[in-house]
């Protein structure tokens, strides 16, 4: 069904029906653009981006793009299924991404890769508009030649494209007097205004409508670049419909399909659900009866989690898409002559909050026999199956999803759980290799995406033993790390040759991930059949996992079922609370499986605050958000890890007694990014020495109001938790509080003193040196699973606000995903 675009709509909107619009941009065709799917580009994060360490989220390319190469190779990847043309971002202050801008459409062509180009242009910073014309006509400058002559510009009766990201920039007037300054210079542009940085559709739609209407008379239609919840991006539609259809329909209406946004380094951004928000943004696309598509940013590393053919999804939301959009772009899909299933699954979920879903996706097939029955098991991580779902009969005349749900409070005791389908068709049954695991967490999740695995990637391989070991130990088993660090692994998977269509065979190379991520790789021929010995890191406090992987050069890989790897320091088991829906019910699971964060503060980290409990989550000295506070890298299991600039004053300092501590001046903090401040039950402790009394002065600080404490002028402490500022997605929270103990005892200068907060979703909790201050009932809120960054030595504004430094000495901090008892505080 269409968006309605009724007299009633377009009265409330604030739209006229019968008068003749505003408009002060030349005429044209835009035929040749109806049509047409894009994404945008980042030319900075390059789709070869290395799998160990490596900026934003810790996901990557579905294969490996040789340098010299690897924009024309991505490009090829993304676009098999159908052209994808690409917005290349340019910043106007920093005109130095044109180049990378040539290089993409160099390569591009050198892979004969279809695509057309088109330019995404920022503007940002201090506005002066004779300067930011200047500016603009130096970016394009550099690319004269190839806006002119080249032909893999996309022109639109010979005008090349600019998608503008920050439309409000400028107002209407000045608008009218940058574009055609620009113009005058550089030649005619078609300019499509980015609707998603004006009025959200959510606060104030007549004020939406507003804003576009000041502005679509200056540009030559619209695009957007943002990433909406699938209500909101449907009530923008809603808006922009009437709009364009009724009073501009000459002018371009481009859409966007939007996945599911997800900021790595302060875990903000749209609820994940699976492929849910995907495909659902397919449906709200289409029913806006636009001329064109825009896929948000298949080339973002940090915020958007690189959703090119990648490591995590393969080519399941540009298949997805393709499929689902093949009779709007008047082409047949190309389908598989065999079931293409696809089974996602979470990275990781956070235990009772959330609910272990899986989806299985089939897609079109080309047989005369349309039905496949799917079976999907659940299982642990040594393969034993804990659930079978009831079998489900799919119909792959078209696109078919069918999604499978359990209470994760029914596995509270796993580490992970592992799917794995199975279908029959044709009278045969077949079985899938494992799908990656989703970690099973009880505190807090540290990745919000998912996985997807498919039919169609999976590599063909001589599986003539499964069960790989470290030291003995096998899938599901736990190794207690040996102190010498030396262990033995042997596999027994061999490659496979010969005839195979779609090189999902062959030799390639092998991996040992840990946690996640590459820890080490070999090309062998033969696959993975060895027994080989290696030096494993110590696990120190946490619990560490570990997989081998086989990926062939196309990209196709065999992925083994994890075996654990701990120190033995936190063995048994304790309780934990955990909200579940809208009770709270206690768990008691393995000490070891609760994440913690411990920063002794006893030697010279520069910019640095190193985690020592293993889970390597690190913070950095007066850091923030954009600017390298995050540090860059996160993973799937805590792991919060990168560089800073070597620094000149060190803040570290040590006692007469030889112990260390940081010494703060009242304008330092550290920032610790990366899923920090946990959203229940939970322990925040610190060693103090303030220099002086007698302003207020914070220690712990959150922008969502996890945590909150502070020293007042009168020496007294406060701490607080309160309802979030912003959910999932920028959710409002649906209640509002504040839960707020007031210390009896009043901390003098020059002494120290050990605090600790503890919070298990029932009350807050304030302790001096071990003695009990006070308490206050403070409900959990789901809200508190976002924006969920720390600062120390500061309380901390939104987004990434420090304020209201501590001035004294810090040492021994530990943050803990349980609510500790007295008797488990550091001394």
């Amino acid at each position: 069904m269409k968006f309605s675009q009724t007299v009633f709509l377009c009265a409330f909107l604030g739209g006229s029906v019968w008068g003749a619009s505003p408009d002060f941009r030349p005429e044209f065709d835009k035929t040749a653009y109806k049509g047409t799917i894009w994404t945008q580009v980042n030319p900075w994060w390059l789709p070869g981006k290395q799998r160990i360490d490596d900026s934003g989220g810790p996901n990557y390319a579905f294969k490996e793009h040789r340098p010299y190469e690897e924009w024309g190779s991505a490009f090829a990847d993304l676009c098999k299924d159908g052209t994808v043309n690409l917005q290349i971002e340019l910043h106007v202050p920093a005109p130095g991404y044109a180049n990378g801008m040539k290089i993409m459409m160099k390569q591009a062509k050198e892979k004969k890769v279809d695509a057309k180009f088109a330019i995404f242009l920022v503007y940002y910073g201090k506005k002066d508009v004779e300067a930011d014309i200047r500016k603009t006509i130096v970016q394009f400058e550099m690319l004269k030649e190839e806006l002119k002559n080249d032909p893999a510009i996309f022109r639109i009766d010979g005008h090349p494209v600019i998608s503008v990201y920050s439309g409000g920039y400028f107002t209407p007037e000045e608008w009218g007097k940058v574009i055609p300054a620009v113009e005058e210079k550089c030649g005619r542009f078609i300019w499509l205004l980015n609707t998603c940085r004006g009025p959200g559709p959510d606060s104030d739609k007549a004020e939406c409508a507003r804003w576009v209407r000041s502005l679509l008379p200056y540009f030559d239609g619209v695009t957007q670049y943002g990433n909406y919840s699938a209500t909101s991006q449907q009530a923008h539609y809603e808006i922009l419909a009437p709009i364009l259809h009724d009073e501009y329909p000459r002018k371009i209406f481009e859409v966007s399909i939007q996945n599911a946004y997800s900021n790595h380094f302060h875990m903000g951004g749209v609820a994940t659900r699976l492929s849910e928000k995907w495909r659902k943004s397919v449906e709200s696309a289409l029913a806006a009866d636009a001329d064109s598509f825009v896929m948000t940013n298949f080339f973002d590393h940090y915020e958007n989690s690189l959703i090119l053919p990648c490591y995590e999804r393969e080519d399941f939301l540009i298949r997805y898409a393709m499929a689902a959009l093949a009779d709007w772009r008047k082409v047949r899909f190309i389908p598989e002559k065999t079931p293409e299933l696809v089974l996602t699954n979470y990275t990781t979920i956070l235990l009772g909050s959330q609910q272990l879903d899986f989806e299985v996706i089939g897609f079109p097939v080309d047989s005369p026999n349309k039905k496949v029955t799917v079976m999907l098991d659940v299982c642990d991580t040594s393969g034993k199956v804990l659930h079978t779902f009831p079998d489900a009969e799919m119909d792959l005349s078209k696109l078919s999803v069918r999604v499978f749900s359990l209470p994760s409070e029914q596995f509270f005791s796993e580490r992970g759980i592992v799917p794995r389908l199975r279908y029959k068709w044709g009278g045969r049954e077949y079985e899938l290799p494992y799908n990656p695991m989703t970690l099973v967490s009880p505190s807090i999740r540290p990745n919000w995406m998912f996985w997807a695995r498919s039919t169609r990637n999976t590599l063909k391989c001589n599986v003539v033993n499964p069960k790989w070991t470290i030291n003995g130990v096998g899938p599901g088993g736990t190794l207690l790390w040996p102190k010498d660090g030396s262990v033995v692994l042997t596999a027994g998977v061999k490659a496979l040759w010969g005839p195979e269509p779609r090189g999902r065979n062959g030799s390639g190379f092998f991996r040992i991930l840990r946690n996640g991520l590459e820890w080490y790789r070999l090309a062998k021929y033969e696959g993975m059949y060895f027994t080989r010995a290696y030096n494993l890191p110590s696990p120190a406090g946490a619990l560490n996992y570990y997989h081998l992987e086989y990926e062939n050069p196309n990209g196709y890989k065999y992925v083994t079922l994890p075996v654990w790897v701990t120190g033995g320091r936190r063995s048994g088991t304790v309780k934990i609370p955990v909200r579940c829906g809208k009770e709270i019910r206690e768990f008691e699971i393995e000490a070891a499986r609760v994440p913690f964060f411990y920063y002794p503060c006893d030697r010279d980290e520069g910019a640095l605050l190193v985690d020592r409990s293993g889970y390597m989550h690190n913070g950095r000295l007066n850091g923030d958000g954009y600017g390298g506070g995050h540090l860059g890298y996160t993973g799937y299991h805590y792991y919060h890890n990168g560089g800073a600039a070597p620094i000149d004053r060190s803040p570290f300092r040590t006692d007469p007694d030889g112990r260390g501590m940081l010494r703060f001046d009242g304008k330092s903090y550290i920032m610790i990014m990366g899923g920090t401040a946990f959203p229940g039950a939970s322990a925040y402790e610190i060693g103090i020495r303030p220099a002086a009394i007698g302003e207020k002065m914070g220690i712990f600080g959150t922008a969502n109001n996890q945590v909150n404490l502070w020293i007042e002028p009168d020496g007294r402490l406060v701490l607080t938790r309160g309802s979030e500022t912003e959910g999932e997605g920028g959710a409002r929270s649906v209640r509002t509080f504040t839960a707020k103990v007031t210390s009896e005892s009043k901390l003098e200068k020059d002494k120290w003193y050990r605090i600790a907060a503890v919070y298990d979703l029932t009350n807050i909790k304030l302790y001096i040196d071990g003695k009990f201050e006070g308490e206050c009932k403070a409900p959990p809120s789901a809200g508190h699973a976002s924006i969920n960054h720390l600062t120390v030595g500061s309380l901390c504004g939104w987004l990434f606000k420090p304020n209201t430094f501590f001035k004294g000495d810090l040492r021994e901090i530990r943050i803990y995903g349980r609510n500790l008892s007295e008797s488990e505080f550091l001394r």
